[in-house]
Parts: structure tokens; sequence; C-alpha cells
């Protein structure tokens, strides 16, 4: 028997790539803090994060 440790998962959703991906990734906010300087919702714009001094 092969000791085979990957492995690969497929979902497939109903829409498109902007709506799908783009859409629910830009909210950093809703998944790391509100401690966020600048735009999340447009492509290549840059913002600043910081969690207290812990993390810039």
């Amino acid at each position: 028997m092969e000791n085979n440790k990957n492995f690969t998962s497929t979902i497939l959703v109903d829409a498109t790539p902007t709506k799908a991906a783009f859409n629910a990734i830009k909210d950093f906010r809703a998944w790391w803090s509100e401690e966020i300087e600048g735009s999340t919702d447009k492509l290549n714009v840059t913002f600043f994060y910081h969690y207290k001094d812990i993390h810039l």
C-alpha cells in the first residue's frame, strides 16, 4: 500500500469568480479586525493591517 499523504479537493460554486472569490475575500475586516488602514475592496491596492504591537 502506498503511503500517500497528499490531499486534493475541489469545490464547485455556481457563481462568477468575482462573486465567489473576490467578494468573499475582500472583506478583511470581517475575518481579521477593524485595524486596517486603506481600502480592501479594490484590486491592486495597498492597505496596512495591524493588531496591537503583535502583527503589522
